[in-house]
């Protein structure tokens, strides 16, 4: 019956009770549709109605941007913009679709491709477990969709740029755009396009003037539909485009991350190589361990393929295991210690076969593996004990004690003795953190809580190492050596410390 016949009916339920009438995703609705919902609006006064509609921003074309502009002069309108959820608040989305609080590490894996968009967040992990601990290879065949819809409504040339800007992996400004446009064909004339994509809401302008995807999935969803051909040579051409006009000592990290990631997506192993370990080295100098260690392993893996690689395998897989650990990834840094254990002649390097044995016992305690025993503390301690100055025989002989001490064995406070000794000697904080943890061990299980000060102490070695676990293992043996039914409030202050430290 047109606007007319849905207004009486809409007026004749009006009339009988109050009405909500809610519209989403109001951009997808055609004329006709807009043409009936502002009869509504304009007979509103005097009905207990109220219309509540929802539109994703960015997304509105012509037809929908005049009709808002006409609505926004209606008595009563009101606007309320809501903005992408950030990181905890798509944790707590999360934790209501799959059930149960998430895995930190979905969470980051779904913050990162959603960038906080909650439609895209619920689409991407409607059919992952619960118990995942990241995004399974792939998008579903809805979110693709949803993805891709604006962008089909795009011409040939700017979709053909839009693709181009997916492989470049981050946001670009037009003029390094222009350059690989010309190269691969699409042509130099990228401003009218770039034009036409931010207004079909494909494109968005940073605030720094570079060019990136409103929905961030987009340009997952443009890469993987690439031919492998169209892939590399894309690739190739933005490698072309970053390489250096002036001394790799002098770019910015990202620029040399991105020239290690575009040679490597391009086929090219030797340059590949090159640039890992060059970026690598540039992400350790900004602080990036996690991209650092991430770099690393690429290089192992080009490693067999290049000529002349100019890192061992064991000097990468030590390089591998200390970003690891720097980065916090505690079954990678296990990952490289294995080999590492496998690979070396452990009478040959002694040393470091003794550090790598205690470390190897920490990181299958932490990573939750079957329970330690001494084997590999002795062994530790054997290896290592003709040099008795040495952080790797300090090391040692504090697991030992550790060991003991946990097992009762009367020998272990004596041991942990040796230990703090042998740290204090050798100046490593990380050895003294454990040897003083294993006298504290000693002391209560002796049922002396007097060993407060040397646990602090631990702590302080421990954040001085900046070793989290081994900082938080101290706290534990510090509250133990306080009374509680005494100095309750002492614990507080010394959890709440622990806690800001």
């Amino acid at each position: 019956d047109g606007p007319a016949g849905f207004d009486g009916w809409l007026d004749e339920v009006c009339r009988r009770r109050p009405v909500v009438l809610v519209v989403d995703d109001l951009q997808w609705a055609d004329q006709s549709s807009l043409d009936v919902l502002m009869y509504v609006l304009a007979g509103l006064a005097g009905r207990r109605l109220a219309v509540v509609t929802t539109v994703r921003a960015g997304e509105e074309g012509p037809p929908l941007r005049r009709w808002l502009a006409d609505v926004r002069r209606f008595p009563g309108v009101g606007e309320l913009t809501l903005g992408r959820l950030d990181r905890a608040a798509t944790g707590e989305q999360l934790a209501g679709l799959l059930g149960r609080p998430p895995h930190q590490s979905l969470v980051d894996d779904v913050y990162a491709r959603t960038q906080g968009n909650a439609y895209l967040t619920t689409l991407i992990v409607r059919d992952v477990s619960p118990d995942a601990r990241s995004l399974p290879a792939g998008l579903p065949a809805e979110l693709r969709e949803a993805a891709i819809r604006a962008w089909r409504g795009l011409s040939p040339l700017a979709r053909a740029l839009t693709r181009l800007v997916s492989v470049a992996g981050r946001p670009r400004h037009a003029d390094q755009l222009r350059e690989v446009a010309a190269a691969t064909g699409v042509g130099e004339g990228v401003v009218p396009l770039l034009r036409e994509a931010v207004d079909g809401a494909v494109l968005e302008v940073g605030h720094d003037g570079t060019y990136w995807f409103v929905h961030p999935l987009l340009a997952e969803v443009l890469e993987a539909g690439l031919l492998p051909e169209e892939r590399a040579t894309l690739h190739a051409a933005f490698a072309a485009a970053l390489e250096p006009a002036v001394n790799v000592d002098e770019m910015g990290v990202e620029r040399v991350v991105d020239l290690a990631d575009h040679h490597y997506r391009a086929g090219h192993q030797q340059e590949a190589y090159r640039w890992a370990l060059l970026a690598a080295e540039a992400a350790e100098r900004a602080g990036g361990a996690t991209e650092m260690l991430r770099l690393l392993r690429r290089a192992l893996d080009l490693s067999p393929q290049v000529l002349h690689p100019s890192e061992s395998h064991q000097d990468l897989l030590g390089r591998i295991r200390a970003a690891a650990e720097q980065a916090g990834e505690q079954e990678e840094e296990l990952a490289a210690v294995d080999d590492l254990l496998a690979l070396i002649d452990r009478e040959q390097q002694p040393l470091l076969a003794a550090e790598l044995l205690v470390r190897q016992n920490h990181l299958q305690e932490q990573t939750g593996r079957a329970p330690t025993t001494g084997d590999a503390a002795w062994a530790a301690v054997r290896l290592s004990a003709e040099y008795p100055d040495s952080v790797a025989y300090a090391l040692a002989v504090a697991e030992l004690a550790a060991e003991e001490v946990w097992d009762g064995l009367p020998s272990g406070p004596a041991r942990a003795d040796e230990a703090v000794r042998l740290a204090r000697a050798c100046g490593s904080a990380k050895a003294l953190t454990h040897a003083l943890i294993s006298k504290v061990m000693a002391r209560f299980f002796a049922g002396d809580s007097a060993g407060l000060a040397e646990a602090q102490e631990a702590q302080a070695a421990a954040a001085n190492a900046r070793d989290f676990f081994w900082f938080t293992a101290a706290a534990d043996w510090a509250s133990n050596c306080l009374d509680i039914s005494s100095a309750n409030r002492e614990v507080i202050e010394h959890s709440r410390r622990s806690r800001e430290e």
